[in-house]
């Protein structure tokens, strides 16, 4: 009780929040709980031999359940059918140029290309330059690759 009364007037003298105050005790207390009394070496040797499959297999199920995780199939499930940019239902095809609008019919697209040609054509553009930087990057790649492969002559000529 004596201890709480200390605190509340150091807080009073302080401009510390009581939350603020309550962690900061806390923390230290938690963390010398956590670590009294385990013998920590065991339990990270019984963790890596129970989490951690030596064998092949498993580890080609493991690599195979992460490579699933992140690939854009997994985000198919979770999409809502494509519904047609003009009326609303569901929609059968998309733009072939910018691929971002569906459309459930030709007429659908047609009525709808009006507004969706400034679109279409940012889109286009932004594909372009992607593609353009991407050139870029391999082409400095390799000539950066063919620059190390050049071999200097052993005489220079003067």
């Amino acid at each position: 009780m004596l201890r709480g009364l200390e605190e509340m007037q150091l807080m009073k003298d302080s401009n510390l929040s009581a939350a603020n105050a309550f962690i900061v005790q806390t923390l230290p207390e938690i963390r010398s709980k956590l670590l009294a009394g385990k013998n920590w070496p065991e339990i990270c040797k019984n963790t890596l031999e129970r989490q951690f499959a030596s064998g092949s297999e498993s580890a080609k199920k493991d690599l195979d359940t992460l490579m699933k995780l992140y690939t854009d199939d997994v985000y198919e499930d979770f999409m809502e059918d494509p519904k047609c940019a003009e009326c609303g239902q569901l929609a059968v095809s998309r733009c072939s140029a910018c691929k971002n609008a569906w459309y459930c019919s030709r007429d659908c697209q047609l009525r709808q290309w009006k507004a969706h040609k400034p679109i279409c054509e940012l889109f286009k553009r932004e594909q372009w330059r992607k593609e353009a930087q991407q050139d870029n990057v391999t082409n400095s790649m390799a000539e950066a690759a063919e620059k190390k492969t050049k071999k200097k002559p052993l005489i220079q000529e003067l």
